[in-house]
């Protein structure tokens, strides 16, 4: 086996111009070559909370818990949008301004559920295939983990 991980930290560690002609080398060995441009991920969320208020003896000041479940619209590439699970909690504190109107502050934690694939994403050639093993593909998928903090 190889181990690409130690081979990685390898090539890290090298100097600009030595990655450079790292860099050569895989391109002149690589038949074939595609990848995915990803120049922003974007993503709508859709929750639905249910939120409790902790103290209201009268203090001024509530604490307040929520929790929720929804779903995110993942944009990886332009056009193509990746519905995913998600779920968010939120707490903070709340004050009443008049019996209509209260003041918040809060902060809450947001994570997109499921094995992290974005699938069927466009994949632009860098490389063509010259023998007649190699294929050029159309789509590929790119992983990765999804969650945020906001206040």
């Amino acid at each position: 086996t190889i181990n690409t991980s130690g081979m990685a930290n390898n090539i890290n560690s090298l100097s600009k111009e030595d990655k450079a002609v790292v860099a050569g080398a895989f391109a002149r060995a690589v038949e074939g070559a595609e990848v995915i441009e990803v120049r922003a991920i974007g993503s709508t969320s859709v929750m639905l909370n249910a939120c409790y208020d902790l103290l209201t003896d009268g203090i001024g000041v509530v604490p307040y818990a929520c929790a929720g479940i929804g779903g995110n619209f993942v944009s990886v590439v332009d056009g193509h949008i990746n519905p995913k699970f998600a779920y968010r909690v939120k707490a903070g504190l709340s004050y009443a301004l008049t019996p209509e109107i209260s003041a918040f502050a809060g902060a809450f934690y947001h994570k997109v559920l499921g094995d992290g694939d974005y699938d069927e994403l466009p994949l632009s050639h860098i490389s063509d295939y010259t023998g007649t093993a190699g294929k050029n593909k159309d789509t590929g998928i790119a992983s990765f983990n999804f969650a945020y903090f906001g206040g």
